[in-house]
């Protein structure tokens, strides 16, 4: 999970005026009205880079998540802009209304600037697919119940054993594009072709890129490392 910064505008379909219209319709909480560029799923897909907010995947099958989940005839909440995330059908599912429906199981919001996601949680990939990843919390926020809970969450998902869409496990994508870019950055210490493999090395360290957070920790916990930091956007 990383921290994102929400540029697009309220689509127009979602004005006050048309949501006691659409809620006749729409019974089952998603909400992708709209057509083109003014599209919910359209924007949401911007903002959040193609990413699902949640596990990072890329490229994702999206579906439309409710951060805050509505219940029964909570309009604001179910048409409410800043309240609609990009996410994949497992996360969403996974998150239903479990989290963020009271006050103690509040998770962390990432397109929140107050909230800094990335430098609360440590994430420890896992050997092999028979081993666990580790999301832990940063030692200063050990008595954020929040971000104790943020944790407790995406373990949930990253140790999970459901099969994506394309027949690949979660783990075996995190895995798969984590040894990308520890080769990547290999090759470039080892002079093989400096420019080629930082130009990679940026892109990967990027928000764009499926699992930032992972790729940045690496950075983060290697001395030799740390020169990447500056490509951290």
């Amino acid at each position: 999970m990383i921290n994102i910064i929400r540029k697009e505008e309220e689509p127009n379909c979602l004005s006050i005026e048309k949501q006691k219209e659409i809620d006749k319709i729409k019974k089952n909480g998603i909400v992708d009205c709209g057509k083109g560029d003014e599209n919910v799923r359209v924007k949401l897909k911007k903002d959040f880079l193609n990413k699902c907010y949640i596990c990072e995947s890329r490229g994702i099958v999206s579906e439309i998540d409710h951060f805050k989940p509505w219940i029964g005839e909570n309009i604001d909440l179910k048409f409410e802009w800043n309240n609609l995330f990009y996410s994949c059908g497992y996360c969403n599912g996974k998150k239903s209304s479990v989290y963020n429906n009271s006050c103690d199981n509040m998770i962390l919001d990432c397109t929140n600037p107050k909230e800094d996601v990335e430098n609360c949680l440590i994430y420890k990939k896992a050997k092999n697919l028979k081993s666990k990843f580790d999301i832990s919390v940063a030692k200063e926020f050990e008595n954020d119940n929040k971000v104790l809970k943020t944790a407790e969450f995406l373990n949930k998902i990253y140790n999970g054993n459901e099969k994506r869409a394309n027949t690949d496990t979660l783990k075996e994508n995190i895995l798969y594009n984590l040894k990308i870019f520890q080769e990547n950055v290999r090759k470039y210490f080892e002079k093989i072709d400096n420019t080629k493999y930082e130009k990679r090395i940026i892109f990967e360290l990027s928000k764009r890129s499926p699992f930032t957070a992972f790729k940045r920790q690496i950075i983060k916990d290697k001395k030799k490392l740390h020169q990447f930091k500056k490509y951290f956007d």
